[in-house]
């Protein structure tokens, strides 16, 4: 999110924060944007997460569940449908689980 809204020529190789750049949109509009960007990514990486721990379809693909691991080997989730109340928290009530 820093990087889309960044006022910085690094910014300038991110494609969305060229886009939102190109708007000129006044501070009350890029913070819209913003909220609104945040919003929609919060939902799409929920959606994912809860495809990866089989409580939702991700795409066209039949609902399974997956097994998620760490780097060091050590188990994450199951896809057993746990992790759902804690992404839940940690997504929409901004808190860390």
């Amino acid at each position: 999110m820093q990087e889309y809204f960044a006022d910085t020529s690094a910014a300038s190789v991110v494609s969305v924060g060229t886009h939102i750049r190109s708007l000129h949109l006044s501070a009350e509009q890029s913070e819209t944007m913003r909220k609104l960007l945040d919003q929609a990514l919060t939902d799409a990486f929920y959606s994912v997460l809860l495809a990866f721990d089989g409580c939702a379809r991700l795409g066209d693909l039949e609902q399974q569940s997956f097994q998620i691991q760490a780097e060091d080997g050590s188990l994450v989730c199951r896809g057993d449908g746990k992790l759902e109340g804690l992404a839940y928290e940690s997504f929409h009530n901004k808190t860390v689980a």
